[in-house]
């Protein structure tokens, strides 16, 4: 578990730092994005949605053979990617929906941060398709998590 969190932290400051500090690349507000970029905290459900946009948005990059459109949302969501298990703690989740969120927030990660290793020319770089299931298999934590069945 340690360790994960260290990976995790890793990945996040990697995400946010490694051949990303000039300005072009910087966090900019997206005109159809549900998340302003700032300290104030966002609620879950929005966050849920934010990542399952920039997700189809990257997918459709790497489709349509146009990868460096994905360069951008991938900091991006590694943004509210980060936020999450605060969100989720202002929710009315169990200790262990909880853990559940933190999991799937650091599969999430760790996928997007071997996606992202692809344009900073570290070999151990995939393709969003090579990710895709455990990015889908994270969301749908997520949104379950978001969208309770009502009883």
């Amino acid at each position: 578990m340690v360790c994960r969190s260290i990976l995790v932290l890793f990945l996040l400051a990697y995400l946010s730092v490694v051949g990303c500090n000039s300005a072009e690349n910087q966090l900019v507000e997206d005109s159809h994005s549900h998340v302003p970029k700032t300290n104030a905290q966002i609620p879950f459900e929005v966050l849920i949605v934010d990542i399952s946009g920039k997700c189809d948005a990257i997918k459709v990059a790497f489709e349509e053979d146009r990868k460096d459109e994905a360069h951008d949302p991938l900091h991006e969501i590694g943004y509210l990617i980060a936020k999450l298990p605060d969100a989720a703690r202002e929710e009315n989740l169990s200790p262990s929906e909880l853990d559940q969120v933190k999991a799937a927030s650091d599969q999430l990660m760790i996928a997007f941060g071997k996606v992202d290793a692809l344009f900073h020319g570290d070999e151990r770089g995939v393709e969003y398709n090579q990710v895709e299931p455990d990015v889908q298999n994270a969301l749908a934590v997520l949104k379950e998590k978001a969208n309770p069945k009502k009883e």
